[in-house]
């Protein structure tokens, strides 16, 4: 019998029209005065880049354990 092959969920759709919520967050200021010197949107960037390590981790996590892992309550 063959194992089923892990399942990578497509969780951008998930994301992509949820609502976006104000958070603090310190990041290094050279960076941020760079990042501005150079047009870049913020919230945008930091929002994809997080998004991006999101689905990484989990489908990670859903190849080496074979199931997605626990949705957080």
């Amino acid at each position: 019998m063959t194992a089923n092959p892990p399942v990578f969920f497509d969780l951008m759709h998930d994301f992509e029209n949820a609502p976006h919520e104000e958070i603090e967050l310190q990041l290094n200021s050279k960076v941020l005065e760079m990042a501005e010197h150079l047009g870049l949107d913020l919230s945008r960037t930091v929002n994809d880049l997080l998004t991006a390590e999101v689905v990484a981790i989990h489908n990670a996590r859903t190849s080496r354990d074979g199931r997605p892992p626990a949705q957080p309550i």
